[in-house]
């Protein structure tokens, strides 16, 4: 049971504050505690739960994000920004971490940063629906789709003045 497990490991922590696994234990449960809430729709006890894991262990990239997303379900738009910025700064890899700080950009009225984002997030993974999905409505999703289309052609064996028809026919077909 997690709730008992952390209470031990919290009066682990209540005789010596420094016990690195306690802590860790206690941030990994209160992680998992807080992942459960946000999917059950409780974003204020998301918050506070993950607030919690972040006090015991500050490196959970996952952490943040899911505050975030908590915080961005609560209209917390800023508060947001700063915890998907913070995850993406522990782990740059996740393109849904990308897909949601560009999202509340997009919320925000800050375009630039939105498409900015939404460019990074797709050179870590182009066929992101989420991040594609997102490109479009910004307007830069042709622009992401032929770059990815014009990489995956130059590895096939394909002559130049077929590539541009193909890359002709996929704009045509996307807009």
């Amino acid at each position: 049971d997690q709730d008992t497990a952390l209470q031990k490991f919290r009066q682990v922590l209540d005789i010596d504050a420094s016990f690195e696994q306690a802590k860790e234990r206690c941030g990994k449960i209160y992680l998992a505690k807080g992942i459960a809430a946000h999917e059950a729709g409780n974003y204020q006890e998301t918050v506070n739960l993950l607030s919690e894991a972040i006090k015991f262990q500050n490196s959970i990239d996952e952490a943040y994000f899911y505050r975030g997303w908590a915080y961005h379900e609560m209209k917390e738009i800023e508060n947001a920004i700063i915890d998907y910025k913070k995850a993406l700064e522990l782990n740059p890899n996740p393109p849904k971490y990308y897909a949601q700080l560009a999202w509340a950009y997009y919320e925000n009225k800050n375009l630039e940063d939105a498409k900015r984002i939404t460019q990074e997030g797709l050179t870590k993974d182009a066929t992101n629906v989420r991040l594609n999905e997102i490109a479009k409505i910004l307007g830069i999703a042709i622009v992401s789709y032929l770059v990815f289309l014009l990489g995956v052609l130059k590895i096939l064996p394909f002559s130049f003045p077929t590539i541009l028809i193909i890359l002709f026919v996929s704009l045509i077909t996307n807009l």
